[in-house]
């Protein structure tokens, strides 16, 4: 198996000799499913790219932000009077895309795999900006993370969009898992995330 270098996407793989009528639910939106895969590590990125890949899901593979950036066709703008912004990447000798073009770019993108290596609050400061985006404000993510980033998770807690955090060594199975959930029910895993984060009675378990 083989990946593109950053920005180049690997087309998903299917099944033509499968005796069934038609795919199930879950295989046919990993068919159709586009991850962006971030990792600054290449063996740990193909690696990830791969799990996914296997499920028959189109990897991205980016490492670092400014590829990531480029995944989405956003770029980071400097601007004296406050921090850097995003906005939707403009070619020179082409008219700016539309609402509805945008719209189009965001749908080619469902899922994002992160991992936050040594700088988990620049990466969820990024994640915040792009989803401020109105063509990727629902765009679901998986931080990856070392042991010691555990606070990360308390930091996702306040996102609208499910944000979910794996925490290192990672099993294959529950990236896949994870994945498939927020891919097909992201508004689901959100409603969870919100009712399991604070207990009302002495004794509940923080989920």
């Amino acid at each position: 198996m083989s990946f593109n270098p950053a920005d180049e996407s690997v087309p998903p793989t299917s099944d033509t000799n499968s005796t069934n009528a038609g795919p199930m639910p879950s295989q046919s939106k990993s068919m159709s499913s586009t991850v962006v895969v971030s990792d600054p590590k290449p063996l740990s990125l193909l690696a990830t790219a791969g799990v996914l890949h296997h499920e028959g899901m189109r990897c991205i593979c980016a490492r670092d932000t400014d590829a990531v950036l480029k995944a989405f066709e956003l770029e980071c703008t400097e601007d004296s009077s406050g921090p850097p912004s995003l906005q939707i990447r403009v070619d020179e000798s082409h008219p700016q895309p539309s609402h509805s073009e945008s719209s189009a770019q965001a749908s080619s993108i469902d899922l994002i795999v992160w991992d936050v290596a040594d700088d988990p609050m620049s990466v969820l400061t990024i994640l915040q900006q792009i989803r401020q985006i109105p063509a990727f404000q629902n765009l679901p993510a998986v931080l990856l993370a070392d042991a010691k980033w555990a606070g990360l998770e308390k930091k996702t807690e306040a996102e609208i969009t499910p944000t979910h955090c794996l925490f290192k060594p990672i099993d294959p199975k529950s990236l896949i898992t994870i994945a498939q959930h927020l891919l097909w029910m992201p508004s689901l895993q959100s409603t969870h995330r919100q009712r399991g984060s604070r207990p009302n009675r002495p004794g509940w378990v923080t989920l």
